[in-house]
């Protein structure tokens, strides 16, 4: 697979994710990639944002048309079918494996197998919008498989990541894991400092 159509594939990801701060998708960005047999009925339907459908046209047989279509599959929620779309695919695209790696983890996350989750998604290295999202991710992880002291570990590197949206999901996050541990005195700690710090964005910690 060419290096162009690697970015193409990674461009279109991104950008329809809202994961990566770039231009809007073109035609441009999507035409070095073939997705399948009907390429202009698969741009428009992800442009368009309907993720099943767009899924369904996908049908190209390179790495790239697989990882688009693994997201895709994940995006409808058919998690499932985004675990076989993605597999060896981090292989065949070094470059994009957090990529692939956060996708893997989501899908497992929506098939409630919460452990094998977190070990995919530990296995993300990068300090990117990718890096974070699967750090979030990770941390939700390792809190619904109730494995509190990881989680709240997990928590407390959002909250030293000197990044604001992340230091409030690890102080709501790591509230609820103190709550779960039956530590009332610190949720109430992590609440209080979420309301002071970011009033509009306090939740409930029960």
């Amino acid at each position: 697979m060419q290096w162009r159509q690697i970015w193409a594939a990674a461009t279109l990801v991104l950008c329809t994710a809202g994961v990566a701060h770039a231009k809007p998708i073109t035609d441009a960005d999507l035409a070095p990639i073939r997705l399948g047999k009907n390429d202009a009925l698969a741009r428009e339907l992800i442009l368009r944002q309907e993720w099943g459908a767009a899924a369904k046209t996908v049908n190209g047989v390179s790495a790239g048309a697989n990882l688009v279509r693994g997201w895709l599959l994940e995006k409808a929620n058919n998690h499932e079918a985004a675990l076989v779309a993605l597999s060896g695919v981090e292989s065949a695209i070094p470059i994009l494996a957090d990529l692939v790696f956060l996708t893997r983890g989501r899908a497992f996350m929506g098939l409630e197998r919460y452990p094998d989750a977190a070990k995919v998604l530990a296995k993300v290295r990068s300090n990117d919008a990718i890096g974070w999202a699967a750090r979030r991710a990770y941390a939700l992880a390792l809190r619904e498989a109730q494995l509190n002291s990881a989680a709240a570990k997990a928590y407390q590197v959002l909250i030293n990541s000197g990044r604001g949206a992340d230091i409030r999901s690890g102080l709501l996050g790591l509230a609820r894991v103190e709550n779960a541990r039956k530590r009332p005195k610190a949720a109430l700690e992590l609440a209080l400092r979420l309301d002071l710090e970011y009033p509009a964005d306090r939740k409930s910690v029960v």
